[in-house]
């Protein structure tokens, strides 16, 4: 496995399973190679931090539906 550090624009992104393991190729070339085991865990995480991230671009709008509630 070669290591890349993803830099620039991403055009294109692809997930492929290979067997027992998970690829990841952007604008064609491959960036990750993983086990099945690997790819979950990172899964997970990015997850994690995709819900804090929702619960952060939505809290504008929680704290101004509470204040209608309010009134």
């Amino acid at each position: 496995m070669t290591q890349t550090i993803i830099t620039g624009q991403i055009s294109t992104l692809q997930i492929r399973q290979e067997g027992q393991r998970v690829i990841v190729i952007s604008n064609g070339k491959a960036i990750l190679d993983l086990p099945w085991d690997a790819a979950l865990a990172i899964a997970q995480a990015i997850r994690v931090k995709a819900r804090l991230a929702e619960e952060q671009a939505k809290a504008e709008q929680i704290v101004f539906d509470q204040a209608l509630l309010t009134r």
